[in-house]
C-alpha cells in the first residue's frame, strides 16, 4: 500500500477523525527547524506513533491526512 497526504491544513484547524494519522510539519520554537513526523491528535493533544505527545518546544506548522493509495496507483497523474 502507497501513502499519500490529502491537502495541507492550518491550525487552529484540527483533524475531526481521531487517532487518524497525519503528516505533521513541526517547527522548533527555539532553533527554527523544520521537522515533518507522521501523528495522531488524540484526546486534545498531538501524539507521535508512540504515544509521546508533543512538547511545548515545538509548534504544528500545518497537517495532511495520509490517505491509503492502492499499490500500482499514482494519485493525481492521469494515466
Amino acid at each position: 500500500m502507497s501513502n499519500a497526504t490529502g491537502p495541507w491544513v492550518l491550525p487552529p484547524i484540527l483533524p475531526d477523525e481521531p487517532r487518524r494519522l497525519c503528516l505533521v510539519e513541526l517547527e522548533h520554537n527555539r532553533t527554527g527547524v523544520l521537522t515533518y513526523y507522521v501523528m495522531r491528535y488524540v484526546r486534545s493533544n498531538w501524539q507521535f506513533q508512540d504515544r509521546l505527545k508533543l512538547s511545548s518546544e515545538q509548534r504544528v506548522v500545518r497537517w495532511a491526512l495520509i490517505e491509503a493509495v492502492p499499490d500500482g496507483e499514482t494519485q493525481g497523474v492521469d494515466g
